[in-house]
This record gives structure tokens, sequence and C-alpha cells, in this order.
């Protein structure tokens, strides 16, 4: 059901000396609409304080339901189907100020339910422990319980019935010394007759914090100290009291303090009672303060005939009057109004807070009315010249032709300015300066400021290139300080290599090296320009060859020669095989022993961080061969690996071993070598200016037929002989093996 809120709490109990920071139940009541059929929505409402102890709301309050007596059923409230809230704090009276520390909070739980009809009609109970400990008029303590308790008369007797409602949440806090008012009525759905009185706040009969299934009525009654009664249960003067036909509860608390306090509603019907509704609740006797004060804050002028005030003030009621000459509808009661006023001018605004009050204070406002005006500055346009950056300001606004200018620029030249459009002003240092524009008109002022960052003139800058061997696409990256226009040229000839971005990229048409050129603000007086060689190498950008030569047999001075004939290295280092190392290309070298030597070479290029290597077999320091040549009269091309090749010898090579140096034949060591194999009728089988140097015995892919054969055979010793020898003569062919 909806309730009335007048009273609203969000803060903790414990104001004043008087009282002790806890969290217990506060009070609380229970009701039930008949929705027929034996079903009925069940309503409590139940309060606790706000304190610091772990008492909470039920997750599930039990309620009990009795039938003379007995137990027949339990219903099971939950906390997650029920509304809760804090309750807001109300005085009744606009003078008085409740303390800002006091918190009330509520929780109603809701539940429909079938009960089924049992004659004599039913009792509904919830019992729930603890009270407040700091309870005035009675004994307090934390095992004192509560009580909540209505009753269902029997249907067969009276009727379908709802029992009663309280309108109003009860007063969180009572004003000491201050006559209250409070409407502590109820409504009642079936229009039976309801009277009110003080009750006796009802103890439980069942132990326990929770309480899950309550003890059957009839209930044990809270004593009273001997000062106070259910009647005169908060000290007052003159004492509390309700009407027992409007439920108004109306008297002047004279004590501070809290008191727990019974009343009760009774239903009847026909002159008969049907149900008695009990209401326990702790009410809270506090200092309340005047602190009531008018305070209208300064409004900004010139901001049109509609006007939204805002309000300072501590009351409650207010009462605006706008200063309309007149007119006697310029007034307003709202906390913060908007008013239209008729015409631009000058109005005294006033306003009263708690009009009426004995507590009441007046503040007035002084307001220019008129349309809305705003200043505003722009800079239209900017340059750079001769190392110092110029800027042409303007006014802006809706502002008339009356309106005064009054320009300041903060390390500009000139410093200041009367006019609309003061003209270019000059800034010869870098710096960050204020300039102010302060408008009249219509009595109205308005000041606009703008901080501007007076840049010192352009610095062009290329980072230095830090990748390279990525390839052909380089991204460019801006260094330029001060600057916002760049021309990029790429140094590719011949080719539109330009870029107006401020850090492209580029994709060059070919490897190699480029001097790159930036313009930082082109074709101004404050132009700069950079360069900085970017090098674009593939990702493996050596081209890897090289060639070594072993001393030639007649050399004297026995020099290896070294040559790397690749491409893309920028350091060659040789490894010579016997523990030196030599750098460059081309380079030679002299071993101090001859022998066979392997010669490793790496190619680096530094750019790119890579490198190739490979290694070549050398023989150094071969002599010549002082030995005759012998000419073989018989071979066999059998292929048993003996004699199957028909060449010349050196005497002894068969038999020494060793006899040529690795890697070394017998041409090696001959110049002018020829050789012509003829038939018995002077046809020409074979002859080395082919390039083979050996007959292996074929003609066109077929061995010869065995016979005889005629040779033709020149050669020179090298540096051995001094002319060429030429011997001719037969050779046999045989194939016995």
């Amino acid at each position: 059901q909806t309730k009335m809120r007048r009273l609203v709490v969000t803060c903790v109990l414990c104001f004043s000396v008087a009282f002790a920071s806890a969290t217990h139940f506060v009070g609380g009541d229970i009701h039930y609409d008949y929705l027929g059929d034996d079903m009925y929505k069940i309503i409590m409402e139940v309060y606790r304080d706000c304190g610091t102890s772990a008492t909470d709301f039920d997750f599930v309050a039990d309620v009990g339901v009795f039938n003379n007596g007995t137990l027949i059923m339990t219903i099971a409230l939950n906390l997650t189907n029920a509304e809760t809230q804090f309750l807001p704090i109300d005085t009744g009276d606009p003078c008085l100020d409740p303390p800002d520390n006091l918190c009330v909070a509520e929780a109603i739980y809701t539940e429909i339910v079938e009960i089924p009809y049992m004659a004599g009609g039913f009792t509904l109970t919830y019992q729930r422990c603890c009270r407040n400990t700091t309870l005035v008029n009675c004994e307090s303590n934390d095992d004192i319980g509560i009580t909540l308790t209505t009753q269902i008369p029997d249907l067969t007797i009276y009727g379908d019935n709802s029992s009663p409602d309280f309108i109003n949440v009860p007063p969180v806090v009572i004003c000491l010394n201050e006559f209250f008012v409070f409407d502590h009525s109820a409504t009642d759905g079936d229009g039976d007759s309801l009277a009110y009185k003080f009750c006796n706040p009802l103890l439980t009969n069942v132990a326990g914090f929770e309480i899950n299934t309550p003890g059957p009525p009839p209930y044990p009654l809270l004593e009273f100290y001997p000062e106070y009664n259910l009647n005169y249960p908060i000290d007052s003067d003159p004492a509390f009291a309700i009407d027992v036909e409007t439920g108004q509860l109306t008297g002047t608390p004279t004590q501070l303090g809290q008191y727990v306090v019974g009343i009760c509603v009774e239903e009847y019907r026909n002159g008969e009672l049907l149900s008695t509704t009990n209401r326990d609740f702790q009410f809270n006797i506090a200092l309340c303060s005047q602190n009531i004060m008018a305070s209208i804050p300064p409004e900004t002028p010139c901001q049109g005939l509609s006007v939204d005030f805002e309000n300072n003030s501590n009351g409650e009621l207010f009462l605006w009057d706008f200063g309309v000459e007149g007119v006697s509808s310029d007034t307003s009661s709202v906390f913060e109004p908007t008013f239209q006023f008729p015409d631009s001018g000058f109005y005294q605004v006033t306003l009263i807070v708690n009009p009426g009050f004995q507590c009441a204070d007046t503040a007035y406002l002084n307001l220019s009315v008129f349309e809305p005006f705003e200043a505003g500055l722009t800079i239209e346009d900017a340059y750079c010249e001769d190392g110092t950056r110029n800027y042409d300001y303007t006014a802006l606004g809706n502002y008339t032709s009356d309106a005064e200018y009054n320009w300041t620029f903060a390390g500009g030249s000139p410093p200041s300015s009367d006019q609309y459009n003061p003209g270019w002003v000059s800034y010869g240092e870098p710096g960050t300066f204020l300039v102010e524009l302060s408008i009249t008109d219509h009595s109205c002022t308005d000041v606009v400021e703008l901080e501007i960052v007076v840049e010192p003139t352009p610095l062009a800058g290329i980072q230095l290139q830090t990748v390279f061997c990525e390839g052909l696409t380089v991204d460019f990256i801006n260094l330029s300080d001060y600057a916002t226009e760049f021309i990029w040229d790429f140094g590719e000839v011949g080719t539109n290599d330009i870029s107006l971005q401020e850090s492209p990229t580029w994709t060059y048409s070919d490897y190699g090296t480029y001097q790159v050129l930036l313009f930082a603000d082109p074709e101004t007086q404050c132009e700069d320009s950079d360069t900085a060689w970017f090098v674009i190498l593939p990702p493996d950008p050596i081209d890897f060859d090289f060639d070594i030569s072993a001393p030639d047999i007649c050399d004297t001075t026995n020099q290896v020669f070294l040559n790397f004939t690749g491409s893309g290295a920028d350091l060659i280092v040789w490894d010579m095989g016997d523990g030196n190392t030599i750098e460059g290309a081309p380079a030679s070298y002299i071993y101090d022993e001859p022998g066979l030597y392997t010669i490793g070479l790496t190619a680096t290029n530094t750019y790119c961080e890579y490198d190739e290597s490979d290694q070549l077999d050398v023989f150094y320091g071969v002599q010549p061969i002082d030995k005759p040549i012998k000419i073989p009269n018989v071979f066999s091309p059998n292929e048993d690996l003996k004699n199957d090749r028909y060449r010349v010898f050196y005497s002894g090579e068969t038999t020494i071993p060793d006899f040529f140096p690795p890697g070394y034949n017998i041409f090696d060591f001959l110049d002018n070598y020829q050789m012509q194999i003829y038939d018995r009728w002077g046809v020409l089988l074979f002859d080395t200016s082919s390039g083979v140097l050996y007959w292996d015995g074929l003609i066109n892919n077929d061995l010869v037929s065995e016979g005889t054969y005629y040779y033709v055979i020149s050669y020179r010793r090298k540096c051995i002989d001094d002319e060429v020898e030429t011997v001719a003569g037969p050779v046999t062919v045989l194939y016995k093996k």
C-alpha cells in the first residue's frame, strides 16, 4: 500500500550526549488485506535505528497465525521481497531543524497467503528482540523484545474484513520544548469505525534474537518506570494526547531522550469490536536548531529576460517577489524559480524564508535584466616574419555597436587596444602569453581570456636512419619543432619524389644512397630545412663472390692473391688458415711454409649487421717438376681402372707416393700441351683442342677396336723447357683383362 511519507531520515541516531550509538528495533505494526477465498495479503512494517551493531532486518521474518491460542501456521516474510528505505526527517515546523545524526530505516514485508477458515478467527503475531538500551521511560536492556499483533475476526460472524492501515510513518524526531502535532490516523477499506488510544507496548513471551516461531497470546506488557505509564509515556507539558476519533497526536516534550510509546487503533463494525492493531514505536526527543537564513547569490547580468534564480537559504518555505512594478503576480514559492521579466531594466528581487513564522528572514538582490551577450575573441590570421610571430585578433559576440572594448596583450606589441579589431600584434620572444578582452554593453561587462603559446620559429629535423636493409620502403620520422607544414624531397633523380605529409612513407625505385631534404613551414620567411643521407639496402645486401689465386709454379715470390669480386660488403676478412687474418680486397699473402691451406672469407655489411662466409683449399709452394716425360705405347680402356686413359706421364709418377701436390696433376706443370690420335689410314680420331686432355678410347661414344693407332703430342715443361717438344709414334689398344 502507498504511504504518505512526511518523515524521512538518512542519518544514524546518535544525537546529543543523551543518546548512545546502537542498532536496535524501534517499532512497527502489522495489518492485512482480505483478497477473498481465504486469501490474505499480509503487510508488516518494522523500523530499526541505523547504528553500528549487527542488528538488521530479519532475512526471514516469521508471522504466527493463532486460533484460540493454538499455532496453526507460520507465514515466512522474505526480506528479498520487502521494500526498504531510510526514513526522512521532518520536525513539522519550518523554523526547527532536526539534528544531522539521526537515522531510522524501514522495511515493509508483504506476502500473499491462504489462511483456511476456522471458527473463532485468528491472531497474527510477529516477535523480535531487541529494543534500545537507552530508553528513558522503561527498563532498557538487550533482552527486552517487541510483539506486533492484530486480529482476523470470524468471517461467518462478521463477514470479510481488512484491518486498518496507519497512514503516516511515525515521527522519528520530536523537538524539545516545541509543540508537536502528528496525524496518527489509519484508513480502513471496509469503512469500519476506527478509534485511537494509547496502549501498552508488548514484550515477547519467547526467548531468542530472531524469533522464528512467535509465542501464542496473551502477551506480556512492557513495564514503565513509576513516573510513566501507557497514557503518559513521555515527559511533556502539555502531556501527549491522542484524539480518539481523528488519531491526532499532540504534546510538548520537556525532556531529551528516547521513549517507547504504544498506540492502538480499534476497528468497530455495527458497534462490535473486530480487531485491535498495535503500533509500537520509539520517539526521539532532541534539540532542534533554528538556523534560518535567506540568501540569494548574485546573478550574472545580461542573461536575457528569463532568469533562473539560485537559492542559498536555510529554511522550508519561500516567497519570492521579483520587483516588477504595477503587478502582483510576480511572485513564486518555488525553492529556485525561473521568472520571465516583461522587459529589460533594473529590478530589486526579494526573498522571504519561512514567511509568516517567527523565524522568517529576508534577502534582496539588485538585478540587471538585459538580453544576453557573451564576449569572445578569435585569431583571424597569423604569420611569421624576421623571427617574430604575428597574430590578427578579432572580437566576437552579439553586443551592439555601442559596445566598448579593452584589449590587453601580455608580451605583445602593441600591449593594448580599444578597437574592435586591434590589428596585427607581434611577439618577439617565444612563450605563453595571456590575451584579455573586456567588452561593456548596456551596463553589462563580460571578460574573455585566451592563453596563446608563441612558438619559436620553425626548426626542421629528420630522424637519422636507424633501420637498414629493410627493402625499398622507408618510414620517415619528422623531428621538426614549431612547424605545421612540410615538404619532403626523397633524393631520387628524375622522379616526382615529393611528399607534403608530416611523417611520410616512401618506396624507392632502386637500392642505393640518397640525400633526403625536409623543409619546415616551406615558402614562408620562417622556413627551415634539414638534410640526411639514407642508405637503402635489401635484407640480404651482399652479392657474395670471391677469387683466390695460388702462386704460379714458376713464380719466385710465391704470393697468394685474394680478391672479393662480389658487392655490398663493407668489411672483408680473410682467414688464411695458418692462424692469421687480413682485411680488405684485393690482398696478397705469403706463407712461411709450403702446404695445403684452407682460406676462409667473411664479407660483412655493417649497415645491415649481415655477413656471409665461405672457404677454399689452396696448396701453397708448388715447385716445377724436373723429370722426363713418358709416352705410353700401349693402353687398355677396359674400365679396370688400370691404364684406362691415354696421356703423357712423368717418370716415377705412378710409383712415387704423393707425387703431385694435393689438387694438382701433370697438366698443371705443362704448357702448350696438345695430343692428336690417328688411325693407320691417317684419320684423326681424337684432339685435345676439344678441351679433354686424355683419350679414353672412345670414338662417337664407341670404343675403338684393338689395334695400332698413332699419336702426335706437343708439350713444354713449365720453368724447365725453353722450347715446345713434339713427338709422334704408335700406340696399341688392348682389351685383354
